[in-house]
């Protein structure tokens, strides 16, 4: 089950096939390709202004990511996420 699906039944109160969301879940960093971000990553956008340089948006993102999320019947009840932004990309 991915997470648009995830969502979708837990918004719904979807119960069908007897699975439940219930339990804690953990970022898969095996899965997908960081370069056709099918895959797990974290990123960041920043609206700046420099002397000199104007004003500007600064981004970035990397794929060094890890953490674990607590689902308890249709509540996020803890989110641990970590990203390295010192390998952004």
């Amino acid at each position: 089950m991915n997470v648009e699906n995830a969502s979708e039944s837990v918004d719904k109160g979807d119960t069908t096939g007897g699975s439940s969301l219930s339990g804690t879940w953990t970022v898969d960093t095996s899965v997908g390709s960081f370069d056709d971000f099918s895959s797990a990553f974290v990123g960041y956008r920043v609206n700046e202004e420099l002397a000199g340089v104007g004003a500007q948006t600064a981004f970035g993102r990397t794929p060094d990511v890890s953490g674990t999320m607590v689902i308890d019947g249709t509540t996020a009840s803890e989110v641990d996420i970590e990203a390295d932004l010192t390998t952004r990309e």
